[in-house]
């Protein structure tokens, strides 16, 4: 979104190819606009207590966000950190809750 004064909370983002959320200005992917009083860049904008999960798993290269997206994080696996994450996922307790 490009826009201010945005708050952004209570949502649950699942899902989503690209990105749950993103805080872009239109003049980064080289998006258009004709509207001279537009003010391309986002300001307070305010994103929490969102619950945001399996996002970002296949952006679309074709589509100007999913360019944006680098290609290292979906290519790369940081193998301390997946360790680390698995550790703390095994040391946890009880079950998860039903959906």
């Amino acid at each position: 979104m490009a826009s201010h004064d945005v708050e952004v909370f209570g949502n649950t983002i699942s899902g989503n190819k690209t990105a749950s959320l993103a805080v872009i200005s239109f003049k980064l992917p080289g998006i258009p606009y004709s509207d001279a009083g537009y003010y391309p860049f986002p300001k307070a904008v305010y994103l929490h207590d969102n619950d945001l999960s399996m996002n970002g798993t296949e952006p679309d290269p074709t589509l100007p966000l999913g360019q944006l997206m680098p290609q290292i994080g979906r290519s790369v696996v940081h193998a301390e950190g997946l360790a680390l994450v698995r550790a703390w996922i095994a040391s946890l307790s009880g079950g998860c809750p039903a959906p």
